[in-house]
Formats: C-alpha cells, structure tokens, sequence
C-alpha cells in the first residue's frame, strides 16, 4: 500500500529532522519545509493527508499556513505546535480547522497518538462524503427507471417538488417506487444535507404514534420515565 504523505513545517531544522525522522519510523512518508510558502509550494505539487507546522515562523504564520490550506484542501488535516501557546491563539486555531494544537515540549507518544487520531479522523471523513455521493447518486433521478412521457412528467413534479417545503403525499401499488421518489425528493432538494428519515406509521400502535414523532417530557404520560426526541 501507498504510504502516507505528511509534510513537516518548522523553521527550526532540528525540529523538522526529529519530526521526519519519529514519522517515518512509524511507517508515514514525511517531507519537510522550512517556511509557510515552502509548504504552499508543496502543497500544489502533490497533496498530504497531514501538515503538521509551528506557529511562529518568519514570513507567513502556521495559522496562517492553517487558513490558506483550508481554502484549497478541506480534507487535508492540519496539526498546529508551538512554544508560545495562549489561550486565545488555540481558539483561533481551532476555529480556522485544526485539528488540534500542541505545546512544545511534547512527548514522543503524545504527538505519535494525536498523528494517528487525526489520520484516523481524515480516512472517516473521506469515508462518510464517499458513502455521501453514493446515496444522493443512488437517489437522484437517475435511480428512477423510466423514459416515457408519463414518467418523465413525474421527474419534472419531482423536480418542482424538491424545491418547495410542501408536504408531499406519495400514491402507488407496491413496488413502483414510492420510497425511490420521496429520497429523490429529499436528495435533490435544499435539505439534502439533513437526515431523510423513513417511518414505518403501520408498526407504530395509535396512541404511540404522537409520541414517537414528536417526542415528549418525563411524565407527560404514564410510563414516560425520561425525556424522548421524536422522529
């Protein structure tokens, strides 16, 4: 397997070794810079699964470096050291997307784990907008079979549909493709980026079914013990 790129910014040339160096020994590919510009040349030429980078250097600031990775690279992870930690400076870090914010001196397994961790976070977040492309191809009109002018006249009301917050109550025999519709629905319209949560109603028993669409209080009724988010 391809092995993990990660680029060391530091101007410090110690620093950078000793980083390159406990890196590469745990098995990453590492590549160093010297500077904040150095990095951003580096960063067109070839991508990096994780920059990790000072704060202060001259020239251009690792928060800086931060806020200019995050314009071109939202997947790139980015984990800030520094041996002049303030407080307001790790709120700032963290705010422009960092994944975290170390003081120098470190230990050697801290900065090992928290390397890992932000690996780990990245390959999750890869994974999860992969799994996200998916669904809404799975769900856009092209997973609804059909080519005939009746068909494509429910493409087009799918369409207007979408962009209106109607209610919308789907008709058909089973097996036309009534849950196809209403996540094509979902999919292509402005709350494609919420939850689309389907609901069995038939499962539900009558007197249940205002509780569990809506939720209620402890004590609301009987043997309500705790507070319920509905549907």
């Amino acid at each position: 397997m391809e092995k993990i790129r990660i680029l060391v910014v530091d101007d410090e040339l110690s620093m950078r070794e000793f980083l390159t160096i406990l890196l590469e020994r745990e098995g990453y590919h590492a590549d160093q810079a010297e500077s904040a510009e150095e990095a951003l040349a580096l960063l067109e030429s070839g991508g990096y699964e994780l920059v990790i980078s000072d704060v202060n250097m001259p020239g251009l600031s690792g928060l800086e470096l931060l806020e200019r990775i995050k314009q071109f690279s939202q997947e790139t992870a980015v984990l800030l050291i520094t041996a002049y930690t303030t407080a307001e400076q790790a709120v700032e870090a963290m705010k422009l997307g960092a994944y975290d914010y170390i003081a120098k001196p470190f230990k050697v397994e801290e900065i090992k784990i928290l390397v890992r961790n932000a690996l780990e976070k990245r390959s999750l977040q890869r994974e999860n907008l992969i799994l996200r492309r998916e669904v809404e191809e799975r769900y856009s009109f092209s997973g609804l079979i059909g080519k005939s002018p009746k068909m494509k006249g429910v493409y087009d009301l799918i369409e207007k549909v979408a962009a209106s917050s109607a209610t919308v109550l789907i008709l058909g025999e089973s097996g036309t493709g009534k849950e196809l519709a209403a996540r094509a629905i979902h999919y292509n319209g402005p709350r494609k980026d919420r939850r689309f949560v389907a609901v069995n109603c038939g499962a539900i028993p009558e007197n249940l079914m205002e509780a569990e669409l809506f939720g209620h209080r402890k004590g609301a009724f009987t043997g309500a013990v705790a507070d319920r988010s509905g549907l």
